[in-house]
């Protein structure tokens, strides 16, 4: 192949794109709709917003939504569904004062950051207008990564995010979702973030 990769090589990228994401597609429209539910003031925004898609091309006016976006990058910053990444220097570095040898196992947790009080201002709260990008300055290089970074990089953040935005937006325009008060989601560490118990939801049927 020209591009110095053979089929066997491009065949193993489209199947990581098309199954890898599918698990971790579901988790982040699992927790954003539960995130929503326990949120309603923000749910309704939303509402509200997918309620003014343009009825001749409603995925394209999805696609397109600002709001629908701050809202998946919250509930990706605190349900991130790839809870850390692993990494493995190929010669020893220097990294911040620390001496890293060839082949050390590196952990770096978006679970970790992403709830970080040094970085985030009330870092377990649901906030989407944290990202007002009328209000945001762009955020430093490692301190969100839900689709990991530099050149191994989520071969799926675009499906995935444009996947997010139509499907969740497509639900709220049907249904308005109800969290049970009593019920807490936790998450156990799986080969992705795992809710502990099935999320229960309801999906009240809008007229």
């Amino acid at each position: 192949m020209d591009n110095g990769w053979d089929r066997s090589e491009i065949r193993d990228e489209v199947v990581t794109l098309l199954l890898a994401g599918h698990e971790t597609t579901a988790l982040m429209l699992a927790y954003t709709v539960h995130l929503l539910g326990k949120n309603p003031v923000v749910r309704d925004q939303i509402i509200s917003t997918t309620d003014k898609t343009d009825i001749k091309n409603p995925a394209k006016s999805l696609r397109q939504s600002t709001l629908l976006d701050r809202v998946l990058k919250e509930s990706l910053r605190l349900y991130p569904p790839a809870y850390a990444i692993f990494r493995q220097p190929t010669e020893d570095v220097m990294l911040n004062g620390y001496e890293i040898s060839e082949g050390t196992i590196l952990c770096l947790s978006q679970w970790v950051t992403h709830r970080d009080h040094r970085l985030y201002d009330s870092p377990y709260e649901f906030r989407p207008n944290r990202w007002n990008s009328d209000s945001l300055t762009p955020p430093p290089t490692g301190m969100y990564f839900p689709f990991a970074a530099g050149p191994r990089r989520c071969i799926g953040e675009r499906l995935a995010l444009i996947e997010g935005k139509v499907v969740l937006g497509k639900i709220l325009q049907n249904f308005t979702p109800e969290s049970f008060a009593e019920d807490t989601l936790e998450v156990i560490p799986s080969l992705s973030t795992q809710p502990k118990d099935p999320i229960k939801i309801k999906l009240k049927q809008r007229n």
